[in-house]
């Protein structure tokens, strides 16, 4: 059961230049999704640590083809540090919404996102409450904290991983 979320394959209105997005969770965990116009997807590229942490595309292993996605979603969500390398992630009963970045068709969107149900899926909502409709297809969805900074340049977006 798929209800509250929404999808659509016109972009919705006051998006901002979204050309790129790295996402990254340490100074050798990163990856970038960069919008192909032509396929009307986010490519991912990762750093490969076997060519000295040069970029190279992530390639799906069943199909031989570059991983590319209709939505990249950076959530940002309430992280609870147990230990180290062991942290609680708190998605369930957000009924006020917390931030998300969406990006879809080389445009980014701040929204917001809530899981009012425990046995529905993820809610995005534009900042007048509205449903936000994501472009349907495959969507990849990065959990980050809710302190992780944003940065954005020309069309191009950075994302780093923090937590209180």
């Amino acid at each position: 059961d798929l209800s509250g979320m929404t999808f659509s394959e016109t972009p919705p209105q006051g998006g901002e230049q979204g050309d790129s997005v790295w996402i990254i969770w340490t100074d050798v965990g990163k990856a970038q999704w960069i919008y192909n116009a032509e396929t009307g997807k986010y490519q991912n590229w990762t750093i490969d640590e076997s060519t000295d942490y040069t970029y190279q595309p992530l390639i799906d292993q069943n199909t031989g083809e570059q991983l590319s996605f209709s939505n990249v979603i950076v959530l940002k969500a309430p992280y609870t540090e147990i230990k180290t390398t062991l942290h609680d992630i708190d998605l369930l009963g957000n009924e006020t919404g917390y931030e998300a970045t969406i990006f879809r068709d080389g445009l980014a969107y701040e929204v917001f996102w809530k899981t009012p149900q425990s046995d529905k899926p993820i809610q995005f909502f534009d900042s007048e409450g509205n449903p936000f409709h994501l472009q349907p297809g495959n969507t990849w969805i990065a959990i980050f904290g809710l302190t992780s900074p944003t940065v954005v340049e020309n069309g191009d977006w950075s994302i780093t991983f923090n937590m209180p």
